[in-house]
């Protein structure tokens, strides 16, 4: 056993103790014991004193962890995720200094002790509906990070579970020492308005927020701030109804599905140094009332492809209610297929890369326990719409490089018809290396995965520096037919009587449409 370095039980459901660990153990980096029964750790676990990670979650029957876990000195990730039982019982972390993620995402409560200045080296935090033990929280955390709590005398809940009619928490934390913090989750914690100030500058190193499932009307100012943000998730905060002061960085992925209250977006043409982003707006429909969906997203598309010119624009998505493709698409199909014919000289310096669109619709829903779900760092999805490209008749191999577009029925179910509109770049999608091989037809195809998910409308435009110019002065309305090369025809896919969808097309030129 001395040379043994990763010791996996997972899922090992009947397994209801671990022996004592005797002998030379300090290999041992990886020790899993997800999803079994154990119900305490044994004493000995002092032994393995070169452990990084330690994954107890979902571990429900676990109600003690010895005092003697605080030898544990090199340990990097603790995950203490589902472990119902254990609460109320002094968990000594002292000396485990080395914290990059804590994971005690549980409906328990967790009880710390003091620990001096390690809090300084953690760089993930969830405390996803579970109960901190409030006065062992104010000892774990640094000096100052939380000064006032509107909640129970001797405990604090840093997340709760959802309850009807719930008042909003108001929880103001002034955090300080956590600079090297990159993964905050505070979902579902129930914060309302005012619930934070300017905290956020304290987390110069944050790169993923996650405030779902809260109360605020207006996103917490302090956002702003996080200059190294990319990831931020808003899903159903049912209460959002603004939504502005983001951060002005190079790439966001900002989810904010389900939240009906919506009513603002921000300013695009304040965020003139993304180069990639991701909107996504599912069931959003109080934007309606506002502009119009179909509009806001033309209208960012516009403005965020114009600031583009100068800083080369990867990429920017959109997901957004709406039925209808702008006209300014000029290639047009129904269904999820459609095909562009190309003269030699289409590919040329002026050339900056392609505007695609899709109407899709959900016509099944089925509960998400029987749901696939594809789990991702900071959200989960069961359907995928993913874009792929062929070039005369051969589909490129370009697996993870391909537009996709991912979202998930556990929390937020797809009510009508949604708009996928995005822009990619000819050089950071699809790959390089085809460029330069002869090229007289290019196939876009809209692949869904997860059921009930179908693409009823797509729409493609290649874009060049000229039309970036056009597309500044055009409304959404309008169909420019701004072009290099009136003389493309295109063939698009429309069902014909007696055969399968897809399967029978006309060709047209760009005048007829």
């Amino acid at each position: 056993m001395e040379s043994l370095e990763t010791l996996i039980l997972s899922n090992c459901s009947k397994v209801k103790k671990i022996p004592e660990f005797v002998g030379n153990m300090e290999r041992l980096l990886v020790l899993c014991l997800d999803e079994t029964a154990i119900e305490e750790l044994p004493v000995s676990i002092e032994r393995l004193t070169g452990l990084v990670s330690l994954n107890l979650s979902n571990c429900r029957k676990l109600v003690f962890l010895p005092s003697t876990i605080n030898k544990l000195k090199s340990v990097e990730n603790l995950n203490l995720s589902g472990c119902l039982k254990l609460g109320k019982h002094q968990v000594n972390l002292g000396e485990m200094d080395c914290f990059e993620e804590t994971d005690v995402n549980s409906g328990s409560a967790i009880e710390m002790s003091p620990t001096h200045d390690r809090i300084k080296h953690v760089r993930g935090s969830i405390f996803h509906q579970c109960k901190v033990v409030w006065g062992s929280l104010n000892k774990f955390l640094p000096s100052g990070l939380v000064q006032e709590v509107n909640t129970e005398p001797m405990s604090f809940r840093l997340a709760i579970s959802q309850k009807v009619n719930a008042e909003p928490t108001s929880v103001r934390l002034p955090i300080s020492g956590l600079c090297n913090l990159t993964y905050l989750n505070l979902s579902n914690c129930n914060l309302g308005e005012g619930a934070f100030a300017n905290e956020f500058g304290y987390f110069p190193s944050l790169v993923t927020l996650n405030l779902s499932g809260n109360n605020f009307i207006r996103i917490p100012s302090g956002v702003r701030l996080l200059s190294k943000l990319e990831n931020f998730n808003l899903e159903n905060c049912k209460r959002l109804q603004e939504l502005s002061d983001l951060p002005s960085n190079s790439r966001l992925d900002l989810r904010a599905d389900g939240c009906t209250s919506l009513k603002y977006l921000f300013d695009a043409s304040n965020l003139n140094r993304l180069n990639r982003s991701y909107f996504n707006f599912i069931n959003c429909f109080n934007l309606n009332g506002n502009e119009g969906c179909n509009n806001i997203a033309f209208e960012m598309l516009r403005t965020l492809m114009y600031q583009g010119i100068s800083n080369k624009r990867e990429t920017f998505q959109i997901v957004i209610p709406g039925s209808n493709i702008p006209e300014w698409f000029s290639h047009q199909s129904v269904g999820c297929s459609l095909s562009v014919s190309l003269p030699v000289h289409w590919n040329n310096s002026r050339f900056l890369g392609f505007a695609l669109c899709a109407v899709f619709v959900l016509h099944e829903h089925h509960p998400v326990d029987e749901l696939y779900i594809d789990e991702f760092r900071t959200f989960n999805a069961t359907h995928h719409l993913v874009c792929c490209l062929k070039l005369n008749g051969r589909e490129l191999e370009v697996y993870g490089r391909q537009p996709a577009f991912r979202f998930s029925e556990e929390f937020c179910q797809v009510k009508s018809d949604h708009l996928w509109l995005f822009y990619v770049s000819r050089d950071k999608y699809f790959g390089t290396e085809w460029w330069h091989n002869s090229c007289s037809q290019f196939e876009f195809l809209f692949e869904t995965r997860g059921p009930g998910l179908k693409v009823k409308e797509c729409g493609v435009r290649l874009i060049y520096d000229q039309d970036v110019q056009e597309l500044n002065k055009t409304t959404p309305q309008s169909s420019s037919g701004m072009s290099p090369y009136e003389d493309i025809s295109i063939s698009f896919h429309i069902p014909v009587a007696g055969e399968t969808s897809g399967s029978g097309s006309r060709t047209c030129t760009l005048e007829e449409l």
